[in-house]
């Protein structure tokens, strides 16, 4: 099993046994074929983490409550074809609004309210890996992560420690300061 596959059964195991609504709102997973046929006309192909991502859970059902799927770093995780729709659109205005991060284009996986978390998609090279930014709802791009794998060991940490909790609302919530514990863990930010 791959690091990210363990990764991911980390966050499943703690859905299942403490927020059941989380769990319930993904999607089975798709086959590579399936991931293969739906992104067969965009101009880049995916890091194999995403496909492995999408292989796990193809995203959040359409009818899931935004509140109660919110389980990766406050986001939703969206599905393939939602995904490609939203990459579609930003392809279409990234060199005129410069959605861009290094020049290269971005796939947004996760989504809340029009903030997203995608990944760097670099054209014509097959990578394992690739950079997760924050993109903001006026189009500003961010450094976020190092890779998938990366935000993925976080969440997963952070529920296993508490920094990610259940709330009096029932929903998931995080300690901050935790949270920012776990990232000077897993993640390296060159301030230079």
């Amino acid at each position: 099993m791959s690091a990210i596959r363990e990764t991911l059964e980390r966050i499943e195991v703690w859905l299942e046994l403490n927020y059941l609504p989380g769990i319930n709102a993904l999607q089975p997973g798709l086959t590579l074929t399936e991931i293969q046929e739906r992104i067969k006309e965009l101009p880049f192909d995916l890091p194999t983490e995403v496909f492995e991502l999408y292989q796990w859970r193809n995203g959040t059902k359409l009818e899931a409550h935004k509140l109660q799927a919110m389980c990766f770093d406050s986001m939703i995780f969206c599905s393939l074809n939602y995904v490609i729709e939203r990459t579609k659109e930003i392809l279409e205005v990234a060199n005129e609004l410069d959605i861009k991060y290094d020049d290269e284009l971005l796939f947004p996986i996760f989504e809340f309210e029009g903030e997203y978390l995608a990944s760097v998609m670099s054209i014509n090279v097959q990578v394992n890996c690739s950079p997760i930014v924050y993109i903001t709802k006026i189009g500003e791009v961010s450094f976020k992560y190092p890779s998938l794998s990366t935000m993925l060991q976080v969440i997963a940490r952070g529920y296993e420690t508490g920094a990610y909790y259940v709330g009096r609302q029932g929903y998931i919530e995080r300690n901050y300061t935790k949270i920012k514990e776990i990232m000077d863990q897993y993640v390296v930010v060159d301030h230079n």
